[in-house]
């Protein structure tokens, strides 16, 4: 039998990490999963968004917790838990999550600071905002460039010939 489960998505909100009362570091987070859906009416697809309960254990849930936050693309790694429960009314509840054996950041560091400080501001980035013909500090003159020419190359003895007969690929 197998019990894989791997996701693609974002975190719904900001990762807190918790102890067991024995001491061991626990979170439970949500992510936020798209796939496509084919309505009925007609053959278009539309976008549906799954949200997924998830929890890490160890020091895969203390690295989650220092690097991850609301909004953070990953990649995880885990297998299904079923958690079935008895209420006081005495109907049963089943709740499904995933728990992690290991994730992946799916984003650099730089692309979720320039995101954040974005959304901080509620606008969105203009790379062109400071950009005008008269403030480009580019010199049309090539004065100041030099090009070793492939005949001064050739010329050199620094470069000993190379016998590929003697490279083992």
């Amino acid at each position: 039998m197998l019990n894989k489960v791997i996701l693609i998505g974002r975190i719904t909100n900001d990762i807190e990490l918790r102890q067991t009362s024995e001491g061991t570091p626990l979170t439970y987070f949500t992510i936020a999963v798209n796939r496509r859906v084919r309505s009925n009416n007609n053959n278009n697809q539309q976008q549906q968004t799954d949200f997924i309960d998830c929890k890490a254990w160890r020091g895969t849930a203390e690295t989650m917790s220092n690097y991850l936050h609301k909004g953070s693309l990953i990649a995880i790694e885990g297998r299904l838990e079923v958690f079935n429960s008895q209420l006081e009314n005495g109907q049963y509840n089943r709740r499904v999550s995933v728990v992690v054996d290991q994730f992946s950041f799916l984003e650099s560091k730089g692309a979720r600071t320039l995101e954040l400080e974005t959304n901080d501001y509620n606008q969105t980035p203009n790379n062109n905002e400071n950009f005008s013909e008269d403030n480009n500090n580019f010199s049309d003159s090539k004065e100041n460039i030099n090009f070793a020419s492939e005949s001064k190359l050739k010329e050199s003895d620094d470069f000993d010939e190379i016998n590929f007969d003697e490279i083992n690929f």
